[in-house]
Parts: structure tokens; C-alpha cells; sequence
């Protein structure tokens, strides 16, 4: 029998037809662990290995699937991935093109969880500053979780014995499965537009690490954060820690331990009160027998018991403020006697009817003008002489000039 000789071309086309049709190699679903995974940038294109005890595949696969992963692929990973076997033509060798990509086991989840923790821890979501206190006496709680499992009831059977007086919102969801993360982020969402909220509740029973996986995706995260009000997360067993918890105001390792921190236990709060009822009627009790003993002490002082004594000693003050406050005025009139008289005879001394009785005379010329020098004088003007007791009219004879 003749065979047909190829060429290396023809072979690797007629081979990657093969590839193309073979149902199973179209949808195909590989588990192994990741080797060598790298990034080319040029092309956008993420390359790398998947092996396992006894073998290796080639695996390619392009940014927009690497943007929907809900971890970031790292080196020593053990993923499933899926996607179908292409051949290159150009080298012949076959490699697997990955269009999806999940983490496989608690180790590969882990893995995966401590990838978005970095993340969103590098973000500054998981800080302290951010955490809000939680309300003394809640008036309204949002409980988000599934109708059906044992969370809902083991949260309303503990707050209806603990804190009978708050409101409840539930608002069911899907606990796992692909919708799962959607329907917490809506329910946030509707948490936020409704009134009188005062703290939400995301809980969750416990379950495998790929049945609580959707509380560790970035959305669920950033819904939390985002949240008008405290949030507590209780999600899991105790031993069971997810993104939420991180995110959350505080955190819960069970659905009813989280309904005891949300509100006050009411036995408590009774007890509380009966405290302060003791504690006012001693205050009372002992304030009215102070204020007692301060009257009895008041009532029985000196000014009360003998009211005469009182007045005696004020009688005896006021007579001895009345002494002095005459001798003052008495003091304060004589000097200002004393100084008045010294005026009046520095008053009298410059008096000029005093001084005319000692013989000098005032000359009035006929207008009344005084005369002080002879210069305006000449003969027979009329003057006037002022003596201390007498006017003179006289006229002028002569005007001589002293030397």
C-alpha cells in the first residue's frame, strides 16, 4: 500500500482538524497545579503550565478571561481550568486555551482568599479607623440571609429572647451558588434605601470553602464597606473566616452569636434599672438626712436659739460704725473750714478797696477809661478820682512829668 508523502504543513493543519472536531477536546475541563505562569504584555496574553505527578500542559489564556477571576493565578495554585485544545501550526505543538478558571480544594481556596485579603487589606478596607460602633439600643435590624436554612431562625429565636422591642428586616437570599454574590450586593443596596435601619446582619450557616466562597468576592467586600450603617458579618462556623468578616464593623463566629451582639439582653437592662432605682433612693435618703442634720444644726445655732444675742452684737457693730463715721465728717468739715478762711484771706489781700484805704487813688478819664500814664492827659481835660470812700470831678490844671 502506497502512502502518501506529507508535508509538515499538511500533517500539523490535518491534525489540528482532528483537534477541532473532537467533542471532548473542545470542552475540556484540566485539573493540575500552575508552573511558570507569566505575563506577556505586548500581547496581552497570559502564559503557563498546568502539571501534575507525571505530566505537563502548555496553557494560554488572554486578559479578558483573566479579568473575570475571582483570585489571581499564582505559581504552586492547583486550579481546574477549562477551555479547548488548539493546535499551533507554525511548531506543532498543542497547548490548552483557557476561558475559565476556578481554585480547586480548601488549599487552592486559601490560596485564593489570601490573594483579594492583600488586595483589599493594601486598600485600607480592613482598617480600624473605618470600623463603626454598634448601637446601644437598635431600633430596626436588616437581617440578610437564606429563608430556609437555620441561621434566620437561630437569629430571631435569640433576639426575640434577648431584645423583644426592635423591628426585623429580613431579606432572603441565595446563599451559594453563581447568583449568590449578586444577591447580597442588591440586598445591601436595598438595605441602604429603606428608613430606620440602624444595623444589617449578613450570616450564613456553615459549609464547605466553596460553599462560602461568595462572601469572600471583592463586590461582596465593597458592598459591606459601602454600607449607610454597622455591619456584622457571621458567616461559617466559628473557625471559618471570609472577606466580609474582615470588612465588616465587627464580626461574629455564628449566626446567634452575632443576634447577641446586635442587641442588649433585657434581663440585663432589668437588673440594670432596679440597680438605679436603689442607687436613687439611697442618694435621697442619704441627701435628706444630710440636708436634716444642717437644719437640726442651723435651728439650733446661737443667732436662732437667742435671736437677742444676734442683734446684740450687730447693735454694738453699727454704734461703733456710726462714732466713726461722725468723727470722719466731723474731720473732713473742719478742713475744709480751715482751708475756705485761708481763701478768704488771700481774697481780702488782694482786694483794691482795700487797698485805696491806705491812701492811693484810681483816675478815670471822661469816657470811664482807667489812666495809667500822664502821656494821655492835657490841660483842662475832665477826670475822675475813685478815693476808697468818694468820687472826685476834677479837671486837669497842669501835667508835669516826674523824674
Amino acid at each position: 500500500m502506497h502512502i502518501k508523502t506529507l508535508s509538515i504543513s499538511e500533517v500539523n493543519g490535518y491534525i489540528k482538524k482532528i483537534f477541532a472536531g473532537d467533542i471532548i477536546l473542545n470542552n475540556l475541563s484540566i485539573r493540575g497545579e500552575i508552573s511558570n505562569f507569566r505575563l506577556v504584555a505586548q500581547s496581552n496574553t497570559c502564559y503557563f503550565s498546568l502539571k501534575d505527578e507525571n505530566s505537563s500542559l502548555h496553557c494560554i489564556m488572554f486578559m479578558d478571561t483573566v479579568k473575570d477571576l475571582s483570585f489571581i493565578p499564582a505559581d504552586g495554585m492547583e486550579i481546574t481550568a477549562h477551555g479547548r485544545i488548539t493546535l499551533y501550526e507554525k511548531s506543532g505543538g498543542y497547548s490548552l486555551n483557557v476561558d475559565g478558571m476556578e481554585p480547586y480544594g480548601v488549599g487552592a481556596y486559601y490560596m485564593a482568599f489570601n490573594n483579594m485579603k492583600k488586595k483589599l487589606e493594601a486598600e485600607g478596607l480592613f482598617e480600624s479607623r473605618h470600623k463603626r460602633a454598634l448601637p446601644q439600643y437598635p431600633k430596626k435590624i436588616g437581617v440578610i440571609t437564606s429563608i430556609n436554612g437555620a441561621a434566620i431562625h437561630d437569629i430571631l429565636k435569640v433576639i426575640s429572647g434577648r431584645y423583644p422591642f426592635v423591628d426585623i428586616d429580613i431579606l432572603p437570599i441565595t446563599v451559594q451558588g453563581e447568583r449568590s454574590a449578586d444577591d447580597i450586593c442588591g440586598a445591601f443596596d436595598v438595605m441602604n434605601d429603606t428608613d430606620g435601619i440602624d444595623l444589617i446582619i449578613l450570616a450564613r450557616g456553615g459549609g464547605s470553602a466553596e460553599d462560602i466562597w461568595h462572601f469572600n468576592e471583592e463586590s461582596v467586600a465593597r458592598a459591606i464597606y459601602d454600607s449607610k450603617c454597622p455591619v456584622i458579618s457571621a458567616v461559617g462556623h466559628e473557625t471559618d473566616f471570609t472577606i466580609s468578616d474582615f470588612v465588616a464593623d465587627a464580626r461574629a463566629a455564628t449566626p446567634t452569636e452575632a443576634a447577641t451582639m446586635a442587641v442588649p439582653d433585657k434581663r440585663v437592662l432589668a437588673d440594670d434599672i432596679e440597680g438605679l432605682r436603689d442607687y436613687l433612693i439611697k442618694y435621697m435618703e442619704d441627701t435628706l438626712s444630710k440636708e436634716g442634720k444642717r437644719l437640726d444644726f442651723i435651728v439650733k445655732s446661737s443667732p436662732l436659739s437667742r435671736p437677742d444675742m444676734f442683734f446684740e452684737k450687730y447693735q454694738s457693730n453699727l454704734g461703733r460704725s456710726r462714732q466713726m463715721l461722725e468723727f470722719s465728717m466731723s474731720q473732713y468739715l473742719n478742713k475744709k473750714q480751715m482751708n475756705m478762711q485761708a481763701l478768704e484771706r488771700q481774697l481780702k489781700a488782694l482786694d483794691p478797696l482795700d487797698i485805696l484805704k491806705r491812701g492811693y487813688a484810681i483816675v478815670y478819664d471822661a469816657k470811664n477809661d482807667l489812666i495809667t500814664d500822664a502821656s494821655s492827659l492835657k490841660t483842662d481835660d475832665d477826670i475822675e478820682v475813685r478815693l476808697h470812700n468818694a468820687l472826685i470831678e476834677c479837671r486837669v490844671k497842669e501835667v508835669s512829668d516826674i523824674e
